[in-house]
Parts: C-alpha cells; sequence; structure tokens
C-alpha cells in the first residue's frame, strides 16, 4: 500500500528472487574462485621451482654446497658434464672441482616450468663462465639446466636434473698473461655428458612425458 490508502505502487510490490538465476551467480562465483585458487597455486609453485634453480647457482658461485643441496631431494640424480649420480655423489664430485678455479659465474635466463598436481619439468636456459689461472680453466658454457621437479611435504626440489651442454668457448689465458697467446674456439656437443637434441628425442621432452 501507499502511504495514503491507495493501490499499491510498483515500488511496494516485492520482487520474486529468481532462485534458478541465483544459484547459477553463486556457481560462476564458486567456478572463479577455484580458478583463481587454481592459478595462485600454479604461480607459486612456478616461483618455488625457479627459487631452487637460483639456489643452485648461488651455492656453486659461493662454495656454498648446503644452497645446493637444498634445489635437490635427498635422492636426486645428477646427470653433469664428467658426473653421472646421487646428488650427494655430485656435491662431492663438484666442491672439490670448483676449488681449483679462481672463480665461476652461472646466469639464468630463459626459464620454463610445466606444472601438473605435484610434479613439474623445468628447462633452464644459463651461461656459465669459469676462470683461473691456468689456461684451461678459462672457458664458457652454453647450457641447459632440464629437471624434473616434485613437491614432498610441502617443498619443491629436483628429482632428476639433465645439465645439458649445448656448447663450450676456451678462452685461452688471462689476456695480460704474455707467456702464450689468447686462444677462442667454440666447441659444440656435450662430451661425456647430456646431449641436447633440436627434435623430440630432447631431454626436456622425455621428461614431460612424465606430467602425461
Amino acid at each position: 500500500m501507499n502511504g495514503h490508502g491507495g493501490e499499491p505502487t510498483a515500488s511496494d510490490a516485492a520482487i520474486p528472487a529468481d532462485s534458478a538465476a541465483l544459484a547459477d551467480s553463486a556457481a560462476l562465483a564458486d567456478s572463479a574462485a577455484l580458478a583463481d585458487s587454481a592459478a595462485l597455486a600454479e604461480i607459486t609453485a612456478k616461483q618455488h621451482i625457479h627459487d631452487a634453480v637460483m639456489r643452485y647457482c648461488r651455492g656453486i658461485d659461493r662454495l656454498d654446497m648446503t644452497a645446493v643441496r637444498s634445489a635437490y631431494h635427498a635422492d636426486g640424480v645428477d646427470h653433469h658434464t664428467g658426473f653421472d649420480g646421487p646428488v650427494e655423489g655430485f656435491i662431492e664430485w663438484v666442491g672439490p672441482l670448483l676449488r681449483t678455479l679462481d672463480g665461476t659465474r652461472h646466469e639464468i635466463s630463459n626459464h620454463l616450468a610445466q606444472v601438473s598436481g605435484d610434479r613439474a619439468v623445468a628447462e633452464s636456459y644459463g651461461v656459465a663462465r669459469h676462470w683461473g689461472a691456468h689456461r684451461a680453466m678459462n672457458f664458457t658454457t652454453g647450457l641447459r639446466y632440464v629437471d624434473y621437479f616434485e613437491r614432498r611435504d610441502g617443498t619443491w626440489a629436483i628429482v632428476e636434473r639433465f645439465a645439458v651442454r649445448e656448447w663450450n668457448r676456451y678462452e685461452g689465458p688471462p689476456a695480460d698473461d704474455p707467456s702464450a697467446a689468447r686462444v677462442i674456439r667454440i666447441e659444440h656437443g656435450a662430451g661425456d655428458g647430456p646431449a641436447g637434441a633440436r627434435d623430440a628425442t630432447d631431454p626436456v621432452y622425455r621428461l614431460l612425458q612424465r606430467l602425461e
């Protein structure tokens, strides 16, 4: 009724709720929330994976084997040029080797992680620079880290790594060393380490099959 006792106006009439429309709206809201939650979980996973790769690089360059170890699960395996085996064996091998050098610098550029639940494959392009007093110690490597990750007890870490060497450039003695001519040459291929390929036989595609 209006305030003067007349007939009800349109504004006085209650508009019935459309329960089906409300249900659809709620379902859409729930679906959007789930999608947002899944997207956030994937972004978070990718950040943890990227951080593990970065910890490895810092650990190698700073001779911090605790940081290197933290990038792997305890049963992790590393396939490297010059080494192939469990992570503890890798650490025992690489630590003394790094100490024969004056320094190293591992730089990561392209990085792509594909996540499926608690599993992921990450491919990181990088350049590793090495230098020291002896001519053989001065070289730069173009590489890819091809990693199979798992999340266990909330922690993302490497289960298996292929350190694929794409090329190696030997740069001879330091520029101020007058005892020998400076030598620069590039060798393609991995030598005794994991080899890359320009087709589906590359290690990254073999690891991606584990996500299917």
